[in-house]
C-alpha cells in the first residue's frame, strides 16, 4: 500500500514493499530508494561515487523517516498532486514510445539502404567469382580466404496460364468455391518426370555461388 509521509515544505515519501520514492514537490524530481539490511541504498550518481554509498537522497529520506511519528491520512489535495504526477509520467512514457517509434523507423530505413548497398557490392564480387570458376571448369575451389562452389538450384516454375494448369486434375487444389493450381503436386511431377505441363514454363537457374569465410580472414 502506498502511503504519504509528512516531509515539510519540499519533499514527500511514497513507500511500498518494493522500496521508497522520494519526491521533490518543488522541482518534480523523483528518486527511487531501496531498503536493505544495512539501510537505504540509492542508484544516483552521488551514491555511486561516494565510498560509503551515501547521497543527499538517502540523507533526506532518512531524516524524514526518523522524524515521522504517524502515517497521516491522504488528503484530496495530495491525491490531486499524485494524479498530476501520474499524468506527467504517462506523458513522458508516451513521448518515449513515440520517440522510440520514430528512431526505430529511421534505423530500419538506414539498415534497408545499407543492406541494399552492401548486397549490390557483394553481387559484383560473386559475379566475378562465378565467372572465374566457370572459366576454370571447376565446380568448387578452396582458396586462402575460404571456399567457393557452384550449387545447382531448384527449377523455377512459373504458371503462365492458370486455367490451363487447373484443367489437368492432377494439379488441382480445391478450396471452397474455387479451384487453384496445386503448386506442390505440380513441382513434384515436373521434377520427377521432366514434363513441361501445359500452362507452365520451367526455368533452370544458373548454379548459385556459395561462399564461406575462413576464420581469421
Amino acid at each position: 500500500m502506498t502511503t504519504q509521509r509528512p516531509t515539510g515544505e519540499d519533499y514527500t515519501l511514497l513507500t511500498k514493499e518494493e522500496g521508497i520514492l522520494l519526491v521533490n514537490l518543488t522541482t518534480g524530481e523523483e528518486q527511487e530508494l531501496q531498503q536493505t539490511a544495512t539501510g537505504l541504498s540509492c542508484d544516483c550518481f552521488w551514491a555511486s561515487a561516494a565510498a560509503d554509498g551515501h547521497c543527499p537522497h538517502i540523507e533526506i529520506a532518512t531524516a524524514l523517516l526518523e522524524g515521522e511519528t504517524s502515517k497521516p491520512e491522504l488528503q484530496q489535495a495530495d491525491a490531486d498532486t499524485y494524479l498530476a504526477r501520474i499524468a506527467a509520467l504517462d506523458a513522458t512514457q508516451a513521448a518515449n514510445a513515440e520517440s522510440a517509434r520514430i528512431q526505430t523507423s529511421r534505423i530500419e530505413t538506414w539498415l534497408e539502404v545499407e543492406t541494399e548497398k552492401l548486397d549490390r557490392r557483394r553481387a559484383f564480387y560473386l559475379h566475378a567469382l562465378h565467372s572465374w570458376l566457370v572459366l576454370q571448369g571447376q565446380r568448387s575451389k578452396r582458396l586462402v580466404n575460404g571456399r567457393i562452389a557452384l550449387r545447382k538450384q531448384q527449377p523455377q516454375i512459373e504458371i503462365l496460364d492458370e486455367e490451363a494448369v487447373v484443367a489437368d486434375t492432377r494439379f488441382q487444389r480445391v478450396v471452397p468455391q474455387q479451384v487453384l493450381p496445386d503448386r506442390r503436386a505440380l513441382r513434384e511431377h515436373i521434377l520427377k518426370t521432366g514434363e513441361e505441363v501445359q500452362g507452365t514454363r520451367v526455368t533452370l537457374p544458373e548454379p548459385k555461388l556459395y561462399y564461406r569465410i575462413a576464420k581469421g580472414a
